[in-house]
């Protein structure tokens, strides 16, 4: 499906004014009467860095068999683009709904209640309609932003919680980079699913499952992984899932004919990867080695979060909660491969505009008039 990022926002509107005012429509049948005059819960599922070269759109190089199934059993947009390759500001236009201009939404360290105070926000929304709000981990790139709409929030995102004792050795000796100690931009030591971040917050979102499902409220959740985001961190077992050696390179490591300056400029020297992580050199390519070992990390990062995201879909289902939820899983922006020989990961060129898009369960009356918009 062929749909510009603000149709697409603007169909998610409509829908979530559909949904919190249990709208009528005498036309249906009674069993969907019946099902739009309860509100329906959201699971809000955000990938951060997650470009869409899985199964379900037509490629093979990562295993992802619980998002692949999501997808065939829901509504996935095949082009969909984000407003703008950082973060923090394609987050606070994807929970406002506004787009980015010269003047807000253009770094990664926006924070939507900066630059767009007035605006309305989808936890705002839903909970000044009886919603209870639930945000665990990467939401909003700030954990504060937005906060006041949401009746429970954790600390957010938790970026490098490194489990190797080599990586944390590492870490200690290191020089300082532009935001801290530089770190290794890969790991994949012997633990469980649950000893990194990403996993204590699916965990969290199950139990507090559990506890919804006593309540007659409804709820929105949103639920943002970290994963597959720099570092490439994640157990063992996700990364023996790829054979290192048949992991190939990116073969177009050259600026494309006609693009702006500009946007290669940002490949070679962005803070992303060169001024923040051991063994990254300061200009240039990065050799063969480092630039495989750095693919392999990303695509067992990915399968790691696909593995999560299958318990956390398998508790709703076993809660029966699944009926009344509807699922929207998207990413704040794709990843450019090339970058692993580059260096870098936000020039913003058409592969790291691309992104996943999913809805399962949706209830849509026949809509005629996209342009709404809750700003």
């Amino acid at each position: 499906m062929n749909i510009s990022n603000f149709y697409k926002l603007t169909l998610f509107t409509f829908f979530i004014a559909f949904t919190i005012t249990g709208c009528k429509n005498k036309e249906r049948d009674s069993s969907d009467a019946n099902l739009s005059l309860k509100k329906q819960n959201i699971l809000f599922i955000s990938i951060d860095d997650f470009r869409p070269k899985i199964s379900s759109y037509g490629e093979t190089k990562m295993i992802t068999p619980n998002i692949d199934k999501l997808a065939s059993e829901g509504l996935q947009f095949n082009n969909a683009y984000t407003n703008i390759a950082v973060c923090g500001a394609s987050r606070a236009s994807i929970m406002t709904g506004i787009r980015p201009s010269e003047k807000r939404f253009n770094d990664f360290s926006t924070r939507a209640s900066v630059d767009t105070p007035n605006a309305i926000p989808l936890n705002r929304i839903f909970k000044e309609n009886g919603y209870e709000t639930i945000s665990y981990g990467k939401i909003y790139h700030h954990k504060d932003d937005f906060q006041e709409y949401w009746t429970e929030k954790d600390g957010g995102q938790i970026q490098s919680d490194f489990q190797d004792p080599i990586s944390i050795a590492r870490i200690e000796n290191a020089e300082r980079g532009e935001y801290g100690k530089k770190q290794p931009t890969f790991e994949y030591p012997d633990v469980d699913d649950y000893a990194y971040n990403d996993g204590k917050i699916t965990k969290k979102a199950i139990n507090k499952l559990k506890a919804l499902k006593s309540k007659n409220r409804p709820f929105f959740m949103a639920i943002g992984y970290v994963s597959p985001h720099l570092p490439f961190i994640q157990p063992k077992k996700y990364w023996d899932m790829y054979d290192h050696d048949a992991i190939k390179l990116a073969d177009n490591s050259f600026q494309p004919k006609n693009s702006p300056d500009i946007a290669i400029e940002a490949q070679h020297n962005s803070a992303e990867m060169r001024k923040n992580y051991l063994d990254i050199p300061e200009h240039g390519k990065l050799d063969d080695s480092l630039a495989r070992n750095l693919i392999h990390g990303y695509y067992a990062s990915v399968t790691y979060m696909d593995a999560l995201i299958g318990e956390l879909i398998k508790a709703l289902d076993d809660l029966g909660l699944r009926e009344n939820t509807t699922i929207v899983f998207w990413s704040d922006h794709g990843y450019f491969w090339v970058s692993m020989v580059f260096g870098v990961s936000i020039a913003p060129l058409k592969r790291r505009l691309k992104y996943p898009l999913l809805f399962l369960h949706l209830i849509i009356l026949k809509i005629k008039l996209l342009h709404l918009s809750p700003n």
